[in-house]
């Protein structure tokens, strides 16, 4: 009925004259059933383990790439000096956080560069990524003085938190309108502002 058998055949005396055999017979299924369902379970497990693998390789470097991406998009966008304010969504990979991380306190240290500089001059060193030297020329410039006037008696009236809420209020508006006419504020001096134009 087309089913495959082990055979084992033994002949042996047992000492009465007659020669005996002993014949052991099994269906092949039987016998080797359980080690091919073994090796077909072992085989299907090694190719989804294989399979798995592959997946998971795929969209761990995917992960890794889109992250390494936008790092560099983003160190792009600061030698342009076109900082971008986008969120940036953290790797899970040590190494590309530190460079995040180092990337993020960057474009900060620019920015905050940006209020204590002319934006001209802080894009002229990163776009030329020269360091700035310091050296001097002769030119015409303008200097501007100002502070509110009565400040002095009117904050030793008021608490010190609404003094410098106004103060960051003042200096919010007027460092803006500075910059707006091409100057730059080269220092804040209590509830004064002295800038620059033309330098």
């Amino acid at each position: 009925g087309g089913v495959k058998y082990h055979v084992v055949a033994r002949p042996f005396s047992p000492g009465t004259g007659l020669d005996w055999a002993v014949v052991i017979y099994v269906p092949e299924e039987e016998f080797m059933g359980a080690v091919r369902a073994n090796l077909r379970a072992t085989v299907a497990i090694t190719v989804a383990g294989l399979i798995l693998a592959v997946g998971v390789g795929i969209l761990v470097s995917a992960a890794i790439a889109r992250s390494l991406g936008s790092a560099a998009t983003d160190l792009d966008r600061i030698a342009k000096f076109t900082i971008s304010d986008a969120p940036v969504r953290e790797s899970i990979v040590k190494e590309i956080w530190l460079l995040q991380q180092a990337v993020g306190r960057v474009k900060a240290s620019l920015r905050s560069f940006t209020r204590y500089a002319p934006e001209e001059i802080v894009r002229e060193v990163v776009v030329s990524g020269r360091e700035a030297m310091l050296s001097g020329e002769k030119r015409e410039v303008t200097l501007l003085f100002c502070d509110l006037r009565g400040f002095t008696s009117f904050s030793e009236k008021t608490r010190p938190e609404d003094v410098i809420a106004i103060l960051n209020d003042h200096f919010g508006a007027l460092a803006p309108l500075v910059a707006e006419h091409g100057g730059f504020v080269v220092d804040f001096l209590g509830d004064s502002l002295f800038a620059v134009f033309g330098a």
